[in-house]
């Protein structure tokens, strides 16, 4: 506790630690008043660690970031954790939270009333991380509207959901569900599992005109993208201008919708662009004059470039010669290139 005392935190990540373990250790915590973060990812808590636990939080009233993820937590821990929240009508627990990390739990789709409960008692939540919680898009059916008022009524800005099987009719629903003007992350990563009857990018074109969408970071990494989705992939970027990171990475088939999309990102003028990941998505030899020129005209936009990764089958020394050649043409000596196999990132190295 020395520790928790001297830097406001306390880290039991990956420890193992099972549910008669950390008895002890909610009894040293209690009514330190200025622990501030409270990692316990990777153990053995359980549900009955996460209740043991509820009865405390209310004595940690500075606690911004609270991490219970892959700790075998299931919709009856979350169920307490959500009971205990609303129990307390004065002294309410975790009122200065600011993230909450529930990944890799199975938390099921019965869970939706619990977690929307949780969201909305916490008013000074700004990111919620759902990531491989056994969610579908029947997480979104019966307590939807409650969920969604829940995300709207603060100031939440980024969400991950990924790696659960949301299918195309769960992301539209999700997508619903959120407040544009307000979230800045949305990770969607893994959500589509197939080809068949996926409108993910005609779902992210309507949340967009929605107008004031303030997104910043977006992964779509293995979601089935293909070329044919390109063009609303095209028109979702262009109704973006606050975008800053996109990684399209592990959609094997986007294939020539790659260079549409760099197309895009550089002739609109406002783009606020820094950040492209493009790894996986079957680019092949000989490079796309266009997707090389596109890269070129970013590189000298208002906003450059500062970071690309991309992957290229039968990749040549000259082909890496070119790109490297068109980063440093920008960057200088602060560009840096790296080649891993068919792996290139191109970056700039910050300087102290």
């Amino acid at each position: 506790m020395e520790v928790s005392e001297g830097s406001y935190k306390l880290d039991l990540s990956q420890l193992a630690l099972k549910t008669s373990h950390f008895l002890p250790i909610w009894r040293a915590i209690q009514c330190q008043k200025t622990l501030q973060e409270l990692h316990i990812q990777g153990n053995h808590l359980g549900d009955d660690g996460l209740q043991d636990l509820a009865k405390v939080l209310h004595t940690l009233p500075s606690l911004r970031i609270l991490d219970i993820s892959n700790n075998t937590i299931t919709w009856q821990g979350i169920s307490s954790l959500s009971d205990n929240l609303i129990a307390k009508r004065t002294g309410k627990p975790l009122q200065l939270l600011e993230r909450l990390e529930m990944s890799h739990n199975l938390l099921g789709d019965n869970t939706t009333d619990c977690v929307s409960t949780i969201i909305s008692e916490l008013p000074r939540l700004l990111h919620i991380g759902l990531v491989s919680c056994d969610l579908t898009k029947n997480f979104f059916q019966q307590y939807r509207i409650k969920f969604s008022n829940a995300l709207r009524a603060h100031s939440l800005r980024s969400i991950d959901m990924s790696y659960n099987n949301l299918g195309s009719t769960g992301v539209e629903l999700l997508l619903k569900s959120l407040k544009p003007s307000s979230i800045t992350d949305l990770n969607l990563t893994g959500t589509i599992q197939g080809y068949t009857a996926n409108h993910l990018a005609k779902h992210l074109v309507n949340y967009v005109q929605q107008g004031e969408c303030v997104l910043q970071n977006v992964s779509l990494v293995k979601c089935h993208l293909t070329w044919e989705h390109s063009p609303d992939l095209v028109s979702f970027v262009e109704k973006s201008p606050s975008l800053r990171c996109l990684d399209f990475s592990g959609n094997s088939k986007l294939q020539t919708g790659v260079t549409e999309i760099f197309t895009a990102v550089s002739k609109l003028t406002e783009s606020c662009v820094e950040s492209l990941s493009v790894s996986g998505c079957g680019l092949v030899v000989p490079l796309n004059v266009d997707f090389i020129d596109a890269i070129a005209d970013k590189l000298n936009h208002s906003t450059p470039l500062r970071y690309l990764r991309l992957s290229c089958k039968g990749l040549t020394k000259m082909d890496i010669e070119s790109l490297s050649e068109i980063w440093r043409s920008q960057w200088a000596e602060s560009g840096e290139c790296s080649v891993i196999g068919e792996n290139v990132t191109l970056s700039v190295k910050h300087i102290k």
